[in-house]
């Protein structure tokens, strides 16, 4: 403080000497003036800073207290804060906030409630299994204390583990703990990763208890580069160092020996073979032989009719695939035939006790069942291929192959449209299949008669095979009736009205084609001619339309610029007179041909 105290404390003692008070007073008085001007005793921990000579040590004018002064002593704090480290690595400043001094010699400059404390702040917080330590003397105590202050502090000289763990593995593996034991489970629980070593446990190793591998604790110093290091050679004579070659460490059963480097490469069926069937147990010296297929497959099929040349037929991956060239033989394999099994064709059969090769029949019959019932003999292959049965792989041809060429609607009908299966007695006997042949081709076979009898069947004289309607056939000009003049624009059901009629003693609906009346007057009953402009008169009145109405009169019929229609007498009678008079009736009237007197 400058000073100051020093001047004030010489002040009093010599004011106390002038007033005649002894010097062992003086002296005496001189020890408790201290008081006079400090705020208090210091605490036992900094009596050796009591005095005023002494205040500037922790004290600064204007600041009170300096923090920087508390830590030029606390020189061990001074490393923890500026290492970041412990519950004072971010409390700088302010240390009078948690250690007031001057309250007497007794006082606790660290006065905590533990049961507030939290241990995060420290940073060192308590995890795992730690979180469930009550008694803090369990880890702060005078052993892990910081030098020269053992059991006066809660600070540690030291936060690994070996701090408050024994090493059970002597040094051997370091300090970093974590990077097998967690604080979440027991020491004895170990979660090392084996596979961040040199030797990754793979396979059946991963199975093994520590303790196969490091006998006593001892984790290094051990030989695992060969198999041989920890396991014995069962193979006598050996086969050398290198178990890889043949085995894995999945299992000792488990091989991958490289057959491909023997004589006996195992290719197809073989390569799945165990190899216990062919090298027995303890018979590993004996020689094995492999030349013929009859050395391990003894039992032949065939009984000798094939000689013992089984690759001339088989192929390694299974009997059943047979490198046998069908086409080399009278029968060559095509079609649906290539992709059959052997023994589709050659089983046994009655009475056989081995499936027969040669000879064998070719004919369809052998194998496939008629299912025309002899309609059309033994002769297959004159519409099938062996493509397939259906129509599609068919090579049969209605146009050239048939009585009934397929015109028309007809060639996209289905087959089973007109080859119904039918129940009767067939070339091979009584039975039912589709019949084929032979097979009516009359319209009405298949088409019901739509005219009801009247036109006896005759469907080709009007119709075609494209449709029913229109009928392209029909010529009204070749009938006893032409349609012409007036006639060519009438609807047909004018003539040909729909009608009732019983045939055979039923009773049908039907349209009439035939014995149509012809007689105009049939139609034409209640015309009026004399509204016309030549009323029929005299000899006129009883003439029959045709008479005049036909195609030799074409002019009575009415132009359809003209007011009336052409009458002249000439038009239907030949003028005798060659000539000399045009206008008939000065001399002829219409009762008959007689000339009146005139």
């Amino acid at each position: 403080m400058n000073g100051r105290p020093k001047k004030l404390r010489r002040f009093i003692l010599l004011l106390l000497a002038g007033l005649g008070v002894s010097w062992s007073a003086v002296s005496l008085a001189g020890q408790e003036i201290d008081l006079l001007i400090s705020p208090g005793k210091l605490s036992r921990s900094h009596a050796q800073l009591s005095g005023i000579g002494n205040c500037s040590q922790c004290h600064t004018a204007k600041k009170k207290v300096d923090p920087q002064k508390c830590l030029a002593c606390h020189r061990d704090l001074a490393e923890r804060i500026k290492a970041k480290r412990g519950w004072h690595r971010n409390k700088s400043a302010g240390c009078i906030t948690c250690h007031p001094e001057h309250h007497g010699e007794d006082f606790k400059l660290i006065d905590w409630d533990m049961k507030k404390f939290s241990h995060d702040e420290t940073g060192f917080p308590l995890s795992g299994l730690h979180e469930k330590i009550s008694a803090c003397d369990a880890c702060h105590r005078s052993a892990n204390a910081l030098p020269k202050k053992q059991g006066k502090t809660f600070l540690l000289k030291d936060t690994g583990c070996a701090a408050c763990h024994s090493d059970p593995h002597r040094g051997q593996l370091g300090k970093q703990c974590a990077r097998c034991h967690t604080l979440d489970v027991p020491f004895k629980q170990v979660v090392f990763d084996h596979g961040k070593s040199r030797f990754p446990l793979m396979g059946a190793h991963k199975n093994l208890g520590c303790s196969l591998c490091h006998p006593d604790k001892r984790w290094k110093g051990f030989a695992f580069s060969r198999c041989s290091d920890c396991h014995a050679d069962p193979h006598r004579p050996t086969f050398g160092k290198d178990c890889r070659a043949c085995h894995q460490e999945t299992s000792w059963k488990t091989t991958r020996f490289n057959h491909e480097l023997t004589r006996f490469p195992l290719r197809g069926k073989h390569d799945s073979v165990a190899c216990i069937r062919c090298h027995p147990r303890g018979q590993k010296d004996r020689k094995i032989a492999f030349a013929n297929c009859s050395d391990c497959h003894r039992r032949d099929p065939h009984q000798g009719k094939f000689g013992k040349h089984c690759q001339d037929c088989h192929v390694v991956d299974g009997f059943k695939k047979a490198s046998f060239d069908h086409s080399q033989t009278r029968f060559p394999l095509t079609g649906k035939h290539a992709s059959l099994s052997c023994q589709k064709c050659h089983a046994k059969k009655d009475g056989e006790k081995l499936s027969l090769y040669r000879p064998r029949s070719t004919a369809c019959a052998d194998c496939h069942a008629d299912v025309h019932l002899g309609q059309f003999g033994a002769v297959c292959d004159r519409c099938h291929t062996t493509r397939g049965f259906n129509r599609l792989e068919s090579k049969f041809n209605h146009r050239s192959d048939s009585r009934f060429p397929l015109q028309g609607k007809h060639a996209a009908l289905d087959c089973q449209q007109c080859h119904r299966k039918t129940r009767m007695t067939f070339p091979s006997g009584q039975g039912e299949a589709v019949l084929y042949k032979p097979l009516a081709t009359g319209c009405l076979n298949c088409h019901g008669d739509y005219h009801q009898g009247q036109l006896a069947g005759e469907c080709f004289q009007c119709h075609g095979f494209d449709s029913f309607r229109p009928a392209p056939g029909f010529d009204h000009g070749r009938v006893h009736f032409s349609l012409l003049l007036f006639h060519e624009k009438v609807g047909c059901r004018q003539c040909h009205p729909l009608e009732t009629r019983t045939i055979d003693g039923k009773v049908v609906r039907t349209v009439r084609y035939k014995n149509i009346p012809g007689a105009c007057r049939e139609c034409h009953r209640n015309f009026d001619h004399s509204r016309t402009a030549f009323p029929l008169t005299g000899v006129h009145g009883d003439l029959d339309c045709s008479q005049c109405h036909n195609s030799k009169t074409p002019n009575i019929r009415k132009n359809e610029s003209a007011e009336k229609g052409v009458t002249e007498c000439t038009v239907c009678h030949r003028s005798p007179h060659l000539g000399q008079k045009k206008n008939c009736l000065e001399c002829h009237s219409g009762k008959n041909w007689r000339v009146e007197q005139w």
